[in-house]
């Protein structure tokens, strides 16, 4: 089962991080690294980015519609901020699941 469900979220990563979309797969990957484990200094990442999708990693709850105006008025689209959003929220997610299993197999 273990290995099963290791499988679907393999797919997921893949489809999320490396599919076709509007921004670089290279980049999403790294966002959602980044995701994981948020720390200054990732120089892959442009800074006027660096706030919001620390702020998607760490607390969601609290970006609001000026975050997204921000970035927007810096040159993003919607649809490259949906994917960056979900990328980062899927690194956050993934780095959260993979810390309570390890608490279980322990």
């Amino acid at each position: 089962m273990k290995t099963k469900f290791s499988e679907m979220v393999g797919r997921l990563a893949s489809r999320t991080l490396d599919g076709p979309g509007e921004v670089a797969a290279a980049l999403r990957r790294e966002v959602a690294e980044y995701a994981a484990a948020p720390k200054p200094g990732n120089e892959q990442i442009p800074p006027v980015l660096m706030q919001y999708l620390t702020k998607v990693a760490m607390h969601s709850y609290r970006v609001t519609d000026a975050d997204i105006a921000q970035l927007k008025a810096a040159g993003y689209s919607e649809d490259e901020l949906y994917e960056l959003t979900v990328s980062a929220a899927f690194g956050a997610g993934l780095a959260r699941l993979n810390k309570g299993l390890a608490l279980l197999d322990n």
